[in-house]
């Protein structure tokens, strides 16, 4: 599962932490990508591919 993270979630990290270990443990990883990140849309794509593969 892909996760575009902004500005909000600087204030609900616990939240975050909590709903990540729910949905791991349904067997879904969580990869998490700034806002500011997606400036960078190909260091974005190899990160995506680092977490596939």
């Amino acid at each position: 599962m892909i996760e575009i993270d902004g500005e909000i979630h600087t204030q609900q990290k616990e939240y975050d932490f909590n709903r990540d270990i729910v949905l791991n443990r349904l067997g879904l990883k969580v990869l998490r990508i700034k806002n500011q990140d997606l400036d960078d849309i190909d260091a974005v794509q190899q990160k995506i591919l680092e977490a596939i593969f």
